[in-house]
């Protein structure tokens, strides 16, 4: 499902489409689909996607790669 328009604004902090995109794109790196009109058009998925939490790389050593 795509975030309304009152979810766009509610998250990006934008009312106008080309500030929303803009944010969408160098906040979340969420590049949405552009309807006719201009409004970004992104799903709830991709939203959640780019907002969950990344894995860490573990800077330890592995010791199991270690040759004995």
């Amino acid at each position: 499902m795509t975030l309304t328009p009152a979810e766009l604004a509610a998250l990006t902090g934008y009312r106008r489409p080309s500030k929303q995109i803009r944010w969408l794109r160098e906040q979340l790196r969420v590049s949405p689909a552009v309807r006719p009109d201009g409004t970004p058009a992104v799903t709830w998925e991709a939203i959640n996607a780019a907002m969950a939490p990344k894995p860490v790389a573990s800077s330890a050593p592995r010791w199991s790669k270690v040759a004995a």
